[in-house]
């Protein structure tokens, strides 16, 4: 199944991606259109759902999650990160560059129709 987002343009995105449930695989993420900052991935755990990275490190600062995190500006910038098994990735990018870009799995098969992993995003005004 793929998902639609759509971001304002030039606004700053921070963003959780977390595997299937069971998913016991890692894999290597790729955002088309864009670089973003690796702010921290962590395998076997799960990201607190409904939480943001700023959040999550301002109200659970001693957490293994928290500590997992790098909020600077020296974050690593790529186009692909690994997401861990079973665990979570967090990136932050900002959304510059107009269009409909997809984030997906980079290995081939998860492309298919038997593995839909991907997500589309919109970036700047509908019309």
């Amino acid at each position: 199944m793929t998902q639609l987002t759509h971001l304002p343009l030039l606004g700053v995105q921070h963003g959780q991606i977390g595997p299937d449930s069971l998913d016991t695989m890692s894999h290597p993420i790729h955002l088309h259109g864009h670089y973003f900052r690796v702010l921290g991935s962590k395998a076997n755990s799960m990201f607190p759902n409904n939480m943001t990275v700023s959040e999550v490190k301002n109200q659970m600062p001693d957490s293994d999650i928290a500590a997992a995190l790098d909020m600077s500006h020296t974050a690593p910038r790529r186009d692909s990160a690994h997401l861990p098994e079973n665990g979570w990735l967090a990136i932050r990018f900002t959304a510059n560059n107009p269009g409909v870009w997809l984030l997906h799995c980079h290995i081939n098969s998860h492309l298919s129709v038997s593995r839909p992993r991907s997500h589309l995003q919109l970036i700047g005004p509908l019309n």
